[in-house]
Formats: structure tokens, C-alpha cells, sequence
């Protein structure tokens, strides 16, 4: 679906949740107006997922000092084009 917002949790290579719900009480149902989530438990980890993780590990980026003043400047313009519409 063009909207959903996966998440992949993954524990210890042993087991791993796929699916639409954050860590929280509301994610999780776990309070008294929970959203709608979907949410899928696999054991063991498919090696796709494996390799999912480690891909992204490996194309991230360390955060530094240099990194925040760079994501700021790119903030401050995203908010001064919206400020123009």
C-alpha cells in the first residue's frame, strides 16, 4: 500500500515482527484506544529480512555535529518553500 509505514523488529536473529505498529501502548493495543495495526511474527529470521538489516546498517550514516547543521539548513529551506505556497 502506497501509505503504509512498515516497521521490521528483529530479535536476536531468533524471531522478528513485520508490520504497521510502533513500540508503544496505542501501537501494541495495549491501551484503552489502540490503533489499528497489523503485525506478523516470524521464527526464524527469513534471510531476506537478514540481509534487509544489514544493508541499511551499512548505508547508514554515523550521526555527527557536521550531519545535524546539514539536516537543519535542509529543515529551515523545506520550511521556507512551504512558507511560499
Amino acid at each position: 500500500h502506497p501509505t503504509l509505514h512498515a516497521k521490521c523488529y528483529v530479535f536476536d536473529d531468533e524471531a522478528a515482527l513485520l508490520g504497521s505498529a510502533n513500540v508503544t501502548a496505542r501501537g501494541l493495543g495495549y491501551a484503552a484506544e489502540g490503533n489499528t495495526e497489523a503485525l506478523l511474527h516470524v521464527s526464524p529470521v527469513p534471510s531476506t529480512v537478514t540481509r534487509f538489516v544489514e544493508d541499511l546498517e551499512a548505508a547508514s550514516l554515523v550521526p555527527t555535529s557536521d550531519l545535524r547543521a546539514e539536516f537543519d539548513k535542509a529543515a529551515a529551506e523545506m520550511r521556507r518553500q512551504l512558507a511560499l505556497l
